[in-house]
């Protein structure tokens, strides 16, 4: 099968393929989004209340004070174990919240019934794959120079959305960890240029469906004034997590071809 062929018929196969799954998945999206930030804006009040109780404020240190001194250095270094003890339990429940609702997201796509092995499993697939990419970003930014490092930055987020895209859905046919990272990276790179046509396909469509989305919000517009604002974010909203469905379902598509 000829390569332009085979991508206009898993679109139009997709396409077919979409029902009222995408509301299920939308959903999970919504709630993995909404849950995420509500733990990481926690995080933070939590990490701000504890800079308030430390007060530290080098133009008042006394160093000659070697009581006040040791006050101090033992405030910071409580600060810092907090730090690092709530950036890890950030990672947990980051982990978690990512490989349940994902996992549901992709378990959807694909209509299988979910598992605690499923999620289990996912979840500690998660945990190494997400260490990995962060290693791999520290690295890049503190061994390259700024200007190589920022383009360095971009190519390592466009291929952690695009492996974790290809992980994520082989391991939801599979239920495998090693097998799973092991196609991953053989689909990523070797067959990356197949996804080319499939990541414009939905980048325009989704302009596309911003701009059907436009004169929705202008309707609304006039039945509500006082609450345009509120209309018009939930507008933007349904309109993405709904396409992203969509795109799910297509991507499912395409690594499955």
């Amino acid at each position: 099968m000829k390569p332009g062929y085979r991508f206009w018929n898993t679109l139009k196969h997709s396409i077919s393929d979409i029902d009222l799954r995408v509301f299920v998945i939308a959903l999970h999206d919504f709630l993995f989004v909404a849950l995420a930030f509500a733990s990481l804006f926690l995080w933070g009040y939590l990490v701000q209340w504890k800079s308030a109780i430390v007060q530290f404020n080098p133009y008042n240190l006394d160093v000659t004070n070697k009581a006040m001194l040791n006050i101090t250095v033992e405030s910071l270094q409580s600060l810092l174990v907090f730090f690092l003890i709530s950036m890890t339990v950030m990672f947990v429940v980051f982990v978690l919240l990512y490989s349940f609702f994902e996992g549901m997201v992709w378990l959807t796509v694909m209509r299988k019934k979910p598992s605690w092995r499923f999620f289990w499993k996912f979840a500690v697939l998660n945990a190494i794959w997400f260490v990995g990419w962060l290693i791999v970003l520290i690295a890049a930014m503190f061994l390259f120079r700024s200007g190589v490092a920022l383009f360095l930055l971009a190519v390592i987020i466009f291929l952690l959305l695009h492996l974790t895209l290809i992980q994520a859905i082989h391991f939801a046919r599979t239920n495998e960890i090693k097998k799973t990272l092991k196609n991953t990276f053989l689909v990523g790179f070797k067959k990356i240029h197949h996804f080319i046509f499939p990541y414009i396909v939905i980048l325009v469509g989704y302009a596309v469906a911003l701009l059907i989305g436009w004169p929705i919000e202008l309707i609304l517009r006039q039945f509500s004034q006082a609450t345009f604002q509120i209309t018009d974010m939930t507008v933007f909203i349904i309109i993405t997590m709904l396409y992203l469905a969509c795109a799910r379902i297509y991507l499912a598509n395409v690594v499955k071809g």
